[in-house]
C-alpha cells in the first residue's frame, strides 16, 4: 500500500482556485459571453470555500490566516487585467470575482474570527497591501514612466480589494 501524505493548506487552497476560476462550462476565466451562465455556478464556488472554512473551524483559519489572505488576494491579483480592459463582459467578470473574494472573507473572517484574530487579520492584509503597491511599477521617485503592463493591473487591483477588506473590517471591529 502506498502511504498517502495529506494535502497541505496551499494545496487545498490552490484545489480550490482552479475550480474557482475554470470550473465548469463558463469559467471566470475564460471569457464567457452569458453572465447568468455563471451566476449560479459561481455561487456553489464560493460556497465550497466557505464551507470548507467553516468545517475546518475558527481556531483553524486562525493558525493559517496569512495563508487564506495570501490565497484570496492572489486569487483577485490573477484577474485584475480583466477590469482594465474594453470589453464589458471582462469588466464585469471581474467585478464579479471581487465581489465573490470580498463575500467569501467576510463570511470567513468576518463572521467566524473574534476580534483580537480579525485586528491580526487587517495586519496581514496591511503587510500584503505594501507588498502589492511596492510591485506596481509607474510613477516611482524619477522614474515617471507612463507605460503599464499587466502586472500593474494585476497588483492594482489587489490593492483595491486589500483596502476595501481592510476598511469593512475596521467598521466591523469598531462596532464590537
Amino acid at each position: 500500500m502506498v502511504p498517502v501524505r495529506p494535502a497541505t493548506v496551499t494545496d487545498t487552497l490552490n484545489l480550490l482556485a482552479a475550480g474557482f476560476l475554470r470550473g465548469g462550462i463558463g469559467g471566470f476565466l475564460k471569457g464567457s459571453s452569458s453572465s447568468f451562465a455563471t451566476l449560479g455556478r459561481s455561487d456553489v464556488r464560493i460556497g465550497c470555500y466557505v464551507e470548507m472554512m467553516r468545517e475546518m473551524g475558527s481556531v483553524w483559519l486562525e493558525k493559517h490566516l496569512i495563508a487564506v489572505c495570501c490565497h484570496l488576494v492572489d486569487l483577485a491579483s490573477k484577474c485584475g487585467h480583466l477590469a482594465f480592459t474594453q470589453n464589458a463582459s471582462h469588466v464585469t467578470e471581474a467585478l464579479t470575482i471581487r465581489r465573490c473574494i470580498s463575500f467569501i472573507l467576510r463570511q470567513t473572517i468576518g463572521s467566524l474570527l473574534g476580534e483580537n484574530a480579525q485586528t491580526l487579520a487587517c495586519k496581514h492584509l496591511g503587510v500584503l497591501l505594501s507588498q502589492y503597491v511596492d510591485l506596481v511599477s509607474i510613477g516611482n521617485g524619477d522614474n515617471l514612466d507612463s507605460s503599464i503592463d499587466s502586472s500593474d493591473y494585476s497588483s492594482g487591483y489587489a490593492v483595491v480589494v486589500i483596502l476595501q477588506e481592510i476598511s469593512v473590517l475596521v467598521r466591523q471591529i469598531g462596532t464590537s
